[in-house]
């Protein structure tokens, strides 16, 4: 997806990270934490969801991104790079009733973990959501994708061209509640 069909743009400039609308050009969001950016645009864009395009930088999240289903958050590949904090996840997709056949994505990013990171992307009740071309390392004490369904059936995942590096990235796990028979043909992994 193009930057200039984005809601927001943001990007990394001199230490400082900025959000800026995509259709004014006006910098709505800025400061020295790019949590708080980020999580402002997509807080801005809640409840009617948006696209949120992350250009190449390395951000450092001091908190996790907690992002609505019908979020499409976007990076330019390898070089836009999002580095979890610490004993949480990077992102957390979660959703409610009223939201939970919306469909979001997340894309062409890098995440990677800290040594005590809880994981890249947490997936709670979400009934659609897809991941396209991330490249999740070095969680060496978390996971790297958690998919759990509390409410809902966890049905028709699909990761394409998902990148794993190490064994401790290389788990994917689906929760379901217990009364639930555990469902883990729904998750496809499949090879660059």
């Amino acid at each position: 997806i193009p930057a200039a069909t984005s809601t927001y743009i943001v990007l990394e400039e001199d230490g400082m990270f900025y959000a800026i609308h995509g259709q004014t050009g006006k910098t709505e969001f800025a400061g020295d934490d790019a949590s708080a950016v980020m999580q402002s645009a997509i807080n801005a864009l809640v409840p009617k969801g948006g696209r949120i395009h992350i250009k190449p930088a390395t951000y450092r999240l001091s908190r996790k991104l907690s992002i609505p289903p019908n979020m499409v958050l976007t990076g330019e590949g390898y070089a836009s790079h999002l580095i979890a904090p610490s004993k949480d996840w990077a992102i957390e997709v979660t959703t409610n009733k009223d939201e939970w056949l919306k469909t979001g994505t997340i894309r062409d990013m890098r995440i990677t973990g800290l040594i005590d990171s809880s994981g890249a992307v947490r997936l709670v009740d979400v009934f659609k959501q897809r991941l396209e071309n991330l490249i999740i390392a070095d969680f060496t004490a978390g996971e790297g994708i958690r998919i759990e369904s509390i409410k809902y059936w966890a049905e028709g995942w699909l990761q394409q061209r998902a990148s794993y590096w190490g064994l401790p990235t290389t788990r994917s796990r689906l929760h379901t509640p217990p009364s639930l028979p555990r469902l883990s043909s729904n998750i496809l992994l499949l090879p660059d």
